[in-house]
């Protein structure tokens, strides 16, 4: 069935139209920001690597508050770990971490890290703490200024 040219000339104008509408609110995307200041949870997470994020935020001095329930949190980061590959030849584990919003549970950011070592690689720093700096490091280069520090 072939359509007259008339009808698929009103049928591109309507999509354009359409297109062309602004948004309503509901439908924007919530902004990826995580303000200085920010009260953050660091759910536990496989081998101690929350430990060593918490440890890594206040090392670096990153201008967020720690907080111990999730309860009393703006945002919740969690992560989830994959085993890579067998332990003699690549020993390691893929860390994959992610930051909501507590009231919406909204996305704002993820990362991913490993301690990944090769076999003949073990005397370079390797393990959670290595995969918790790695996302330390990123969480501040996306957020915050070099510079910036707690107040």
């Amino acid at each position: 069935m072939q359509l007259p040219a008339r009808s698929l000339v009103t049928m591109m104008i309507g999509a354009f139209a359409l297109a062309a509408q602004p948004q309503s609110e509901a439908k924007r995307p919530i902004p990826k920001n995580l303000p200085s200041g920010a009260k953050l949870f660091v759910a536990p997470m496989d081998w101690n690597l929350d430990g060593f994020i918490r440890s890594g935020i206040i090392k670096k001095g990153l201008p967020v508050a720690l907080v111990g329930r999730p309860q009393d949190a703006d945002y919740v980061m969690t992560a989830s770990a994959m085993k890579l590959g067998s332990r003699l030849l690549s020993p390691g584990r893929d860390f994959q971490v992610k930051i909501e919003a507590a009231d919406t549970g909204s996305q704002i950011w993820s990362a991913e890290a490993s301690d990944y070592a090769t076999f003949f690689a073990r005397l370079r720093s390797h393990g959670a703490g290595r995969a918790a700096n790695s996302i330390v490091r990123q969480l501040r280069n996306r957020f915050f200024k070099p510079g910036e520090s707690a107040k």
